[in-house]
């Protein structure tokens, strides 16, 4: 089964441009790379020329830096054994972090063919004349597309752009809770679309598989005890009341710099998804983060639910904000949501502990407060203390009710956090 994804869009966007540079797919194993683009390409390419550097091993001694671009040609030919033409194949080069001097070899290409390359974990690209995208798992609207509800998303969306209560509401957080226990790994979604009948403790064996082939992965390509501990430790760490990553639960006094390689490969790998604190929140909020003080979340939903073990009906039932999994794993899926929507992620603390669990920055250069309050607290004093001090236009309140704007904030179900897109 191909399931329906946002990319395909991204894709074809690219292949119109006049002035197309080589395109880079970055994003974590599993999520949907290759069988995207390979998608893609027999949908638009009279051929695909697929080159993987991780499964052909002998691909990575076959190209060098100094070739010029009539020697690369002749090097793709001779290996795919096919003529490459200009308009009609797509070149795509995968897992190139096997092969880092692709990147050379594709800024050489330039925009004369269509190249696309992938890779799960590379990290320091040069980016001139090379176009890069991120991907991530499915968020919830992709969710929706391909379990047959691409009018209910429709109809989130509107309800989002009009800020008026949604009369599906139940309806979307009935589904919504579906997603939180799958998550949005492409394996998962398919052997769930594909069954007649929900099968929930089969989704979870995918999951732990899943999970399982990260660690895999960790011990024998990073080959590092250091990303082993804190693979191990992130579900742990998101229970706490702060959530904020603490080294001392990895060893007794240890220092940021000890771990840092450790922390920017997972980074790189798209495994974890970071969240640094904002020591002030002026702009560029990048350039006022503490990068020693950051949250730590996983990649997939499902897959952090599928690690704490607990019950289908526990996770499918009605949220208590008491309930530190429930409230973990719904954090978890506004970070991932977030970033998939082209967020980065920041979240800030005033000296009185007040808390904005999210920070938003947009391309149009508005910042704003994001709290997520499963129980409504109609009294939080924590967005308005911020919108105050940093003259935001609204704080953004993501809860289990439905749609309202009341004085300077707007509240938002957990099931429309991908809408806010809309915002950058």
């Amino acid at each position: 089964m191909m399931l329906e994804r946002k990319i395909t869009k991204k894709l074809c966007q690219w292949k119109e441009k006049e002035e197309r540079s080589p395109l880079v797919i970055l994003g974590a194993r599993g999520v949907g790379k290759t069988t995207s683009i390979i998608h893609f390409g027999k949908n638009n390419y009279l051929e695909v020329a697929y080159l993987n550097f991780e499964v052909v091993r002998e691909l990575r001694m076959a190209f060098s830096a100094e070739m010029n671009l009539k020697e690369i040609m002749n090097c793709i030919n001779n290996l795919i054994s096919k003529k490459i033409y200009p308009e009609e194949t797509l070149l795509f080069f995968d897992e190139i972090q096997y092969c880092p001097v692709i990147i050379d070899i594709m800024k050489k290409i330039g925009g004369d063919f269509h190249c696309i390359a992938a890779s799960s974990n590379l990290s320091n690209i040069e980016k001139n004349d090379l176009e890069v995208i991120n991907m991530f798992p499915l968020d919830f609207e992709e969710f929706l597309w391909n379990v047959k509800q691409e009018n209910l998303a429709k109809k989130i969306q509107e309800a989002f752009n009009s800020n008026q209560l949604f009369c599906y509401h139940d309806v979307a957080l009935c589904l919504f809770r579906k997603y939180l226990f799958m998550g949005g790994m492409p394996e998962v979604l398919r052997r769930y679309c594909k069954e007649e009948q929900p099968i929930f403790e089969l989704i979870r064996s995918i999951q732990h598989k899943l999970i399982e082939s990260f660690k895999y992965n960790i011990s024998n390509v990073a080959r590092s005890q250091k990303i082993n501990k804190i693979f191990k430790n992130i579900a742990g760490q998101l229970l706490t009341g702060n959530k904020k990553f603490v080294l001392a639960q990895l060893k007794n006094h240890s220092k940021y710099v000890e771990y840092e390689r450790a922390f920017k490969w997972l980074n790189s790998a798209k495994i974890t998804l970071p969240c640094y604190l904002l020591k002030d929140a002026r702009l560029p909020l990048m350039d006022n983060i503490d990068s020693n003080s950051f949250k730590l979340y996983f990649l997939d939903c499902g897959l952090l639910n599928a690690s704490y073990a607990i019950g289908t009906p526990v996770i499918l039932s009605n949220y208590d904000e008491k309930d530190e999994i429930k409230m973990a794993v719904a954090e978890n899926y506004v970070a991932q949501s977030l970033l998939a929507a082209g967020f980065r992620l920041f979240y800030w603390q005033s000296s009185g502990k007040a808390k904005i669990h999210f920070v938003l920055e947009t391309k149009d250069n508005n910042i704003f407060p994001m709290e997520i309050n499963i129980n409504y607290i109609p009294k939080s004093k924590r967005l308005t203390v911020f919108i105050n001090r940093f003259s935001s236009k609204y704080g953004i309140k993501v809860t289990n009710r439905n749609f309202r704007y009341e004085g300077n904030i707007r509240e938002i179900p957990l099931y429309a956090v991908h809408c806010l897109s809309e915002l950058n």
